[in-house]
């Protein structure tokens, strides 16, 4: 009997740990297969596997910010705030986050709160070319254009193939004037394969 002992405690600790290793696991699969349909379109079906995600583990910040994502896609706003908000209580340093709560908030037209989330953003990491565009867009919005064209200058400098950042500083120099620069800009965005 004293053989048994050793040897059940042991193996009752490897199955408890299997299990909530699997549950983990269980989590990510849902995952993963939500972000598939979020990335096809198909969000309400990426909402109901990010749903279970959460179910499984609660304290995945990835799974909260994704499925906000896909409630951003369907318009539902605020049900989008209120996962990135999760997602950043969860993990205060998710920079993509910040940035995709930023989204909303522009979208809101709510530009000031849009501006703060990008330069979290770019605070955490400012390595991210999307993230200067996108406050970019907001200055463009507020014809704040100078501003506009710095943040898509760091959008190209980062990556020189962001065909969308080239369109949108050409737009900002149009606005200013600068329509020789605003044709170079819209030819390279074309160059790159942007139609608007």
């Amino acid at each position: 009997m004293k053989l048994i002992i050793p040897l059940a405690f042991p193996c009752l600790i490897l199955m408890l740990w299997t299990v909530a290793c699997g549950g983990t696991q269980e989590a990510k699969a849902y995952s993963n297969r939500g972000e598939t349909y979020r990335k096809r379109g198909q969000y309400e079906r990426a909402i109901q596997d990010f749903d279970e995600t959460i179910r499984l583990d609660p304290q995945f910040a990835n799974a909260y910010n994704n499925r906000g994502s896909a409630y951003r896609k369907l318009g539902q706003f605020e049900r989008a705030i209120q996962d990135y908000d999760e997602a950043l209580r969860l993990d205060p340093h998710y920079g993509i986050a910040y940035n995709n709560r930023g989204l909303v908030y522009h979208r809101l037209k709510q530009y000031e709160r849009a501006i703060e989330d990008y330069n979290e953003a770019i605070r955490l990491n400012p390595q991210i070319a999307v993230v200067y565009d996108n406050r970019g867009s907001v200055y463009n919005d507020l014809e704040q254009y100078e501003r506009a064209i710095e943040d898509f200058d760091e959008t190209i400098r980062l990556d020189p193939q962001f065909a969308l950042a080239y369109y949108l500083r050409g737009v900002a120099n149009q606005a200013l004037g600068n329509d020789s620069a605003a044709d170079r800009d819209f030819k390279k965005a074309s160059d790159l394969g942007y139609a608007p």
